[in-house]
């Protein structure tokens, strides 16, 4: 890691004041067959929001069973609500794949505070009475005027940056990400071999992958297993890798309910 601490020097100005926003993804895998995604194209993950802006949701749901009745947007520590859209006509009927889409407005005059916020997306699934739904963790500076309270830290803090699920019967499942390596990941900063993400997961043991691609049958290279739970460690970039984009998958269990996410970045 030792590139890292130059590159948040320019990395929190450059994230913190431009508008781009990025990919994101998380995951609720109910077994290792059934589980939803949480796909956003333009999350304002480490970047400011200062006026009304777009954001498009995708769910995906494979194998799942149940009704999907809601997807919604909150803000953190309270889980104040920003934006709901319930549904009563979308249903998962255990096929492969069913795609789901929502538009929400990320408006920063709903938030309390101004500063490092935590934004929250939910896609909340019901069957036979039993609840579950992804939530995640996405850092935005709010700049709306009203007295600064960082919540989230920002991409030059440890922070609270990351995704999992909800399950009623074993509750959170989150993967924490230090915001800092998520900002250099968003930065198109090439990781090398030998370089470390730190992570920290809410129930373990926590599961580490590199470009799995599940649904082909392939659970892709596993670079770190029974990672501790509710502790701050590390899980090491491996060499081999070919240049360019690659998926870190990152899994915090609870029995086959897992919480994951999905952190993009660029080997070299």
């Amino acid at each position: 890691m030792k590139l890292l601490a130059p590159l948040l020097g320019l990395g929190a100005v450059a994230l913190a004041s431009c508008s781009q926003t990025t990919p994101f993804e998380g995951q609720a895998w109910l077994n290792s067959d059934n589980h939803i995604h949480t796909e956003i194209a333009d999350a304002p993950m480490l970047v400011t929001v200062s006026s009304p802006q777009p954001m498009h949701v995708t769910t995906r749901l494979h194998n799942r069973v149940g009704q999907l009745t809601f997807v919604d947007t909150q803000y953190g520590p309270s889980g104040t609500q920003l934006e709901k859209h319930s549904y009563s006509d979308r249903f998962g009927n255990g096929s492969p794949e069913q795609v789901f889409q929502d538009t929400f407005t990320i408006d920063p005059a709903k938030f309390a505070n101004s500063g490092w916020q935590e934004i929250r997306v939910r896609s909340n699934i019901v069957e036979n009475g039993r609840r579950e739904f992804t939530t995640t963790r996405i850092c935005a500076e709010i700049q709306n005027g009203k007295p600064r309270s960082d919540y989230c830290g920002g991409p030059a803090t440890q922070g609270r940056c990351g995704s999992g699920a909800w399950y009623d019967d074993i509750q959170y499942r989150v993967v924490f990400v230090d915001c800092r390596d998520v900002a250099r990941a968003l930065l198109g900063t090439a990781f090398k071999a030998g370089d470390q993400v730190r992570v920290d997961m809410q129930d373990g043991p926590g599961v580490a992958t590199i470009d799995p691609k599940f649904h082909a049958g392939d659970p892709g290279r596993v670079i770190a297993s029974n990672i501790p739970a509710n502790t701050w460690t590390t899980v090491t970039i491996p060499g081999g890798l070919s240049r360019g984009p690659h998926k870190l998958h990152l899994r915090a269990m609870g029995g086959l309910e897992a919480g994951v996410y999905v952190l993009s970045f660029t080997a070299g």
